[in-house]
């Protein structure tokens, strides 16, 4: 297998750092979420973080990463015995 652009592959490199930009983004917010004044009706009010808000950024990163892939261009070249054919996998 090879890849038609692999140059491209190196916008993989956006990835940990779109990551480490989200959780800093995630740490800023918590510190100015503690200058709420009133912090037993915050408290009454907010149960616990969920699990879920972590899905939009988790999707939006595989997103990413199956469009840096696609546009990669992969190649695979299969060549099978001679009573079977010559198949080649391209986008081409």
């Amino acid at each position: 297998m090879s890849f038609g652009h692999p140059l491209m592959l190196l916008t993989l490199l956006v990835l940990p750092i779109a990551v480490a930009v989200y959780l800093w983004l995630e740490r800023r917010r918590a510190k100015y979420a503690m200058t709420f004044t009133n912090v037993e009706v915050l408290a009454s009010v907010v149960r616990g973080r969920s699990l879920r808000r972590y899905v939009p950024p988790v999707l939006a990163l595989l997103d990413t990463l199956h469009d840096v892939l696609s546009v990669s261009n992969q190649i695979a070249d299969h060549v099978c015995r001679h009573d079977q054919s010559h198949a080649t996998l391209s986008p081409s």
